[in-house]
């Protein structure tokens, strides 16, 4: 399932990120970190029903602190970045 879901989606999760973080390198390691998640969560709790925005919740910070959070410079936040406000 999860091979399925990064092969149709993960084009629209990064291009969701990149928009969000402004950033590729910071929006790839953002979704890498978020279909981790799902590789550890789906197995037991099986995949949602909109797996693409499932997974840009949880890069956007859903999950594990948020993996954009942790994608992030240290101490960066929207007082810090105005186009993260957008």
């Amino acid at each position: 399932m999860l091979e399925e879901v990064f092969r149709d989606e993960w084009g629209r999760v990064l291009a969701s990120l990149v928009g969000f973080l402004g950033d590729i390198d910071r929006a790839e390691e953002a979704a890498q970190e978020a279909f981790a998640i799902a590789a550890a969560r789906w197995p037991e709790t099986g995949a949602p029903a909109n797996p693409a925005a499932w997974l840009v919740t949880t890069a956007h910070g859903g999950g594990r602190a948020g993996a954009a959070s942790l994608a992030r410079p240290t101490g960066q936040t929207a007082a810090h970045d105005p186009g993260m406000l957008t």
